[in-house]
């Protein structure tokens, strides 16, 4: 009896890393929390100097849909809302909406019945921005986002979590005038695979 109890335990132990190994190697929809920290964004205009603001704290969410091409890259077309502020300032947030792709390169280690991945990803969004700017015509910034991240993900069946960090960087632009931010980019949230 002893044996065939501690046979049944190993049979639903092997199961379950099976289960989680498959789970990680399927498309998935991403759901995040996105931060910023630190950095500054540079006003560029075409007819003078070009001056610096540090950057408050940014936060936002984002979503993606990650589409396996193979056991080590993904890509995924990705949404970002971020709001902003540049420190010292009296201006409410700016927001920036992008649409892009998330390119990933990874790594699976399975550990007992948790499969991590250890992965490399880079983004590149095109970007549209509000400033609140009472002496320009137009509202909207247009421009893209490329960043560098780096993270780790752990799935438990079907769900996963991870955790991401990197460099993020926008060039914005409106009429003359270049707006460009650098941030510390730290990303995390849920994962399903569908």
């Amino acid at each position: 009896m002893f044996r065939m109890i501690c046979l049944a335990l190993a049979l639903v132990s092997m199961a379950s890393t099976v289960t989680a190994a498959q789970e990680s190697n399927r498309n998935r929809l991403v759901g995040y929390l996105a931060l910023g920290a630190g950095g500054e964004v540079t006003v560029d205009p075409d007819f003078a100097g070009s001056f610096d603001f540090d950057l408050d704290a940014s936060v936002g969410l984002g979503l993606r849909y990650e589409i396996l091409l193979g056991k080590l890259v993904s890509i995924a077309p990705m949404f970002e809302w971020l709001t902003y502020e540049p420190d010292d300032t009296f201006t409410d947030r700016e927001h920036i909406i992008e649409l892009g792709a998330f390119l990933k390169f990874r790594g699976i280690v399975s550990a007992g019945s948790v499969d991590l991945e250890l992965y490399g990803g880079l983004p590149f969004c095109f970007a549209i921005a509000t400033v609140d700017d009472s002496a320009a015509d137009e509202d909207a910034l247009l421009g893209f986002n490329l960043g560098v991240l780096g993270g780790i993900a752990a799935f438990f069946g079907k769900f996963g979590v991870f955790f991401e960090v990197g460099w993020r960087g926008h060039q914005l632009w409106r009429n003359d005038v270049r707006y460009g931010a650098n941030q510390a980019a730290i990303n995390f949230g849920g994962m399903i695979a569908l």
